[in-house]
């Protein structure tokens, strides 16, 4: 009887987690990083640094759906396709992984960056995902088993992605205030230097290429346009 007491006392006691997804994540146990909608829930990332990665999705009460253990290392980026078919998870140790939903199994390493992968974008129908790393790589590749990604280099470390609304061109923004464009092939077809601090947006507005430039670390990103063609 005591022990039945003691355990309702507890359990008035915790703070109960809201319908929030990033605070039911951390009810769990794990501190969120970033996070994609699924029509009424959320697909949440994060971990542990150096000691774990997870992704949990929540339903828009906040109750848990799934919870899968991603590796031994925290996840910090996550897109889902548009037929809610797959999302595409970037983790600090390089993988960009390939993971079914609802159930977030199995889990697919489709490739690997030489540092952490900060960001990560599919086309419309699904079938190119981008991903960007510290390690200033872009890599475009299939998402099923096939041709190694190609190659698209920075000369810092990139921080962000954007597809275009047809599928056709790809904007990456990187730490040294550079914005360049390439084609879903991997040809590049502009770059804008010197655009006054590290970009940490790309955007597209309908044919308006955008960027979010932040001058000093303590500033808010202003946007810009980046005139193409």
């Amino acid at each position: 009887m005591r022990c039945a007491w003691l355990l309702a006392l507890v359990a008035c006691a915790a703070p109960a987690a809201g319908g929030d997804p990033h605070e039911r994540f951390a009810a769990d146990g794990q501190r969120a990083f970033a996070s994609v909608s699924l029509g009424e829930g959320a697909l949440v990332v994060g971990g542990r640094p150096a000691r774990e990665g997870w992704a949990g999705i929540y339903d828009g009460s906040g109750a848990r759906a799934a919870l899968q253990r991603l590796g031994d290392d925290v996840a910090y980026a996550v897109a889902a396709s548009g037929d809610g078919a797959h999302a595409a998870i970037g983790m600090a140790d390089g993988r960009v992984l390939l993971v079914a939903l609802p159930q977030l199994q199995p889990v697919v390493e489709l490739w690997r960056h030489a540092r952490p992968v900060v960001a990560v974008a599919f086309t419309e129908d699904g079938s190119t995902l981008a991903s960007a790393g510290h390690d200033g790589v872009v890599r475009i590749g299939a998402t099923t088993a096939g041709a190694p990604p190609k190659l698209l280099e920075h000369t810092a470390a990139v921080t962000c992605l954007a597809w275009s609304a047809d599928d056709s061109l790809l904007l990456s923004g990187a730490r040294d205030g550079k914005v360049r464009l390439h084609e879903r092939s991997g040809r590049q077809l502009r770059s804008w230097n010197r655009l006054g601090g590290e970009v940490v947006s790309v955007r597209w507005r309908g044919p308006i290429a955008e960027c979010a430039v932040r001058a000093k670390p303590v500033e808010a990103p202003l946007w810009r346009t980046v005139r193409w063609p």
